[in-house]
């Protein structure tokens, strides 16, 4: 049930800023811990294209995370290959991301 306030919150975030990439990344996250996998692939897909053409070490950490969430999704979703593309990734950006890792 906190989840699904998590994803009423950050939809309302959403809707008061549908070009911020944070809010969509959060709504993303809250979407894959409810199961709405399809939801949160469409809503990083926004994600990503709010961040094109922005820089600066905060944007690669966002693209980062958006990229670790979609290869969650994608595993979930038992869609493999595309989850090892996203997790490379979101790795690219941020060697350092433990979420990102694959055992």
């Amino acid at each position: 049930e906190d989840y699904k306030k998590a994803v009423d919150h950050a939809t309302s975030a959403v809707r008061e800023d549908a070009a911020e990439p944070r809010a969509l990344i959060l709504l993303a996250d809250a979407r894959i811990r409810v199961a709405d996998y399809e939801a949160a692939l469409r809503g990083l897909s926004s994600a990503f294209v709010t961040l094109q053409g922005r820089q600066g070490p905060e944007v690669l950490r966002r693209r980062a995370a958006a990229h670790t969430l979609s290869a969650q999704a994608q595993e979930r979703l038992r869609r493999y290959p595309q989850a090892m593309e996203e997790a490379q990734r979101a790795l690219e950006l941020d060697p350092k991301l433990s979420a990102a890792r694959v055992a």
